[in-house]
This record gives structure tokens, C-alpha cells and sequence, in this order.
């Protein structure tokens, strides 16, 4: 991701390893400028524009959230998912 312009905060990694990871319901995804992807989650007011090049692997993640990281630009953005709120834990609940 490129930018983040705001976050919440996370549950800590020793908890996160128990648990699984979902998509948020507050996901909303927009095309951008020169092919980039904007990342918005109405939940956290988190915004984020995507990389072209980095879009296929964002998507990987919000398809199986619980899968692991190849390397270490897939661990940061994996982070990064869960930093805005993109991702979350699964018994997280999401109502208003």
C-alpha cells in the first residue's frame, strides 16, 4: 500500500495467531489513477491507495485472509490490511 491515512489499532500478535482473520463488511474498493486501486473501510475511515503491481496480492489476502505471507512485501501488506481495518479477526463484530 502507499498510503495509509488512518488505522485502528489491532488485537496483539500473540492473540491474532489464535485467532483467524476476516474481510470487513465496511470494504469498499474504487479504481484510481494510472491503474492504482483505492481501499476505503467505512468502519475505520481507513484510505489507502494500492500499487497496480500490488493489487493481485490485497486481493489473495481479502479472498483467504488466513493464509501465509511468501515473503516479506505479502507480510507487510498483510499488516498493513489489518492496520486500517481491511482485515480483522473473525469474531470481530461489525454491527452498527
Amino acid at each position: 500500500m502507499v498510503e495509509m491515512l488512518r488505522g485502528v489499532s489491532f488485537a496483539s500478535d500473540e492473540r491474532r495467531n489464535e485467532m483467524g482473520l476476516k474481510q470487513s463488511r465496511y470494504n469498499f474498493f474504487f479504481d484510481g489513477n494510472e491503474g492504482a486501486k483505492l481501499a476505503f473501510n467505512s468502519m475505520t475511515a481507513a484510505l489507502a491507495e494500492i500499487e497496480p503491481e500490488k493489487w493481485p496480492v490485497i486481493q489473495k489476502f481479502l479472498e483467504n485472509p488466513n493464509q501465509e505471507p511468501e515473503n516479506e512485501t505479502e507480510k507487510e501488506l498483510l499488516e498493513q490490511l489489518k492496520y486500517g481495518g481491511f482485515l480483522i479477526d473473525e469474531e470481530f463484530g461489525e454491527k452498527l
